[in-house]
């Protein structure tokens, strides 16, 4: 087995006696880390850490947030940068996330962030290889994920084989910026209720206005007219209920819609998803990840 071994010298000086204490230990070679790799997955799913219905549902309005990330490079710009204006207030535990020598500084993030008074835990870095990538293919850093007292959404971008991390998390996007929209959407759907919300209460006191301004002029013999108009009002504002309750989004994605996304923006067109790019597929209960071939 070949093996790259980071550590730092001591010598015993009673006898001379020279050591290497070792700080990290990794595979050499793709193929030896694919084998690891395809092990440990495989040992772990059997134990269901990657099934879906042991996942956490990422809570609705959320506006503390945990980040772990290198403070260090534009990751941490294009996540915040992307988040909408809600008020969001951001923990950050800076760490390493390139190589296995990441992995200390992961975990040391990890049990900062579980004495941090946080709704959800967002863990990103940009592409990379799978060497670059091993630390997230730790066992103990998995069991972190799984163990963890919020919500952990990954934003790890990946060449080929998924981060065991990221299987572990959830909520999995495959870049630091679609994590940053899994945030917004319900902000975003809070809003667009309150918008349409506002502007039906507006036509109502309009309405009831109007009706007021009949029996002040009418008197009595405006009543059944009066009583009319009521009952279509009330007609109208049910109407106008449904209306809001057929046009749901997330009702249409109950009946077997769905909406799909390229690095957070509607694919609207086949011209929009070109062979090789990825795509985040929005269902009722979850979110599909795919690569256009």
């Amino acid at each position: 087995m070949e093996v790259i071994i980071s550590g730092h010298p001591q010598v015993y000086p009673e006898n001379g006696k020279f050591s290497i204490i070792v700080d990290t230990i990794e595979l050499v070679g793709e193929g030896a880390l694919k084998k690891a790799y395809d092990a440990l997955q495989k040992k772990l799913a059997a134990e269901g850490l990657f099934d879906v219905s042991r996942k956490r549902k990422i809570p609705e309005l959320v506006h503390r947030i945990g980040v772990i990330t290198s403070s260090e490079g534009a990751v941490l710009s294009d996540f915040r940068n992307n988040l909408g204006k809600f008020g969001f207030k951001i923990s950050l535990a800076n760490s390493r996330v390139e190589g296995q020598a990441a992995l200390k500084d992961l975990h040391a993030a990890f049990q900062v962030m579980k004495k941090q008074n946080i709704q959800v835990l967002v863990v990103i870095r940009g592409g990379g290889s799978l060497e670059s990538l091993q630390a997230f293919n730790n066992e103990m850093l998995v069991r972190e994920v799984v163990n963890f007292p919020v919500p952990v959404i990954a934003g790890i971008g990946h060449d080929k084989d998924v981060p065991l991390f990221a299987l572990a998390a959830d909520c999995m996007t495959s870049t630091p910026t679609a994590a940053a929209h899994v945030l917004n959407q319900s902000w975003e759907e809070a809003y667009a209720k309150l918008h349409q919300f506002t502007y039906l209460f507006a036509r109502m006191t309009k309405e009831f206005g109007r009706i007021r301004a009949d029996l002040d002029t009418s008197g009595s013999s405006m009543i059944d007219h009066t009583e009319a108009r009521i009952k279509s009002l009330k007609e109208r504002m049910a109407f106008a209920a449904q209306s809001i309750r057929l046009n749901d989004p997330t009702r249409q994605l109950k009946l077997g819609y769905s909406i799909v996304r390229q690095s957070g923006k509607i694919v609207k067109s086949i011209q929009d998803a070109k062979p090789g790019s990825k795509l985040d597929t929005q269902v009722g209960d979850g979110t599909i990840q795919s690569i256009v071939e």
